[in-house]
C-alpha cells in the first residue's frame, strides 16, 4: 500500500497480473471510495513478493523471475517501462533505495543497482555501483 494524503494505492498482486486500486476517504460522509485505476499482465508469474512499491511516489516495481519492470502512472493507466537485466540468473527480490533513487534487484547470487531517472522514466544499470 503506498499513502498520499487523503488516498492510498493498494497492490493487488495475481499469478501473473497485478490490478492497481484507489482507496479515498470521504471526509464528510465518512466512508471510503474504492475504485481501480490500472491492471498490468506478465509473461511469468509474479514473485511471491513481486510488487514493491517507490518509498515516495506512485511507482510500482514489478518482478517475476525473468523480468522486472516499473509501472509509473498507477494512477491513471499502466504505463511502464522495462527493467534492461545486466546479469544471468533468476530474479530472486528486490527494494527501493531509502531515497527512491535506486532500485537494487537480487539476481542469481549478485545484486544490481538501477538508477531511476522520475523525470524520464528511465531506469538504467549503475556503471559505478
Amino acid at each position: 500500500v503506498y499513502s498520499a494524503g487523503s488516498s492510498a494505492l493498494l497492490a493487488v498482486q495475481h499469478k501473473k497480473h497485478i490490478s492497481i486500486w484507489q482507496i479515498t476517504r470521504v471526509q464528510e460522509q465518512n466512508r471510503l471510495l474504492v475504485s481501480q485505476t490500472c491492471e498490468a499482465s506478465e509473461p511469468f508469474p509474479l514473485l511471491p513478493q513481486g510488487c514493491v512499491w517507490h518509498p515516495t511516489k506512485d511507482v510500482l516495481a514489478i518482478l517475476t523471475k525473468r523480468d522486472a519492470s516499473i509501472l509509473y502512472a498507477v494512477r491513471a493507466d499502466n504505463c511502464r517501462v522495462k527493467v534492461d537485466i545486466k546479469g544471468s540468473g533468476l530474479i530472486h527480490g528486490t527494494c527501493w533505495t531509502k531515497d527512491g533513487s535506486r532500485l537494487v534487484i537480487a539476481i542469481g547470487s549478485a545484486l544490481h543497482s538501477y538508477i531511476w531517472n522520475d523525470v524520464q522514466k528511465t531506469a538504467n544499470a549503475c556503471t559505478f555501483c
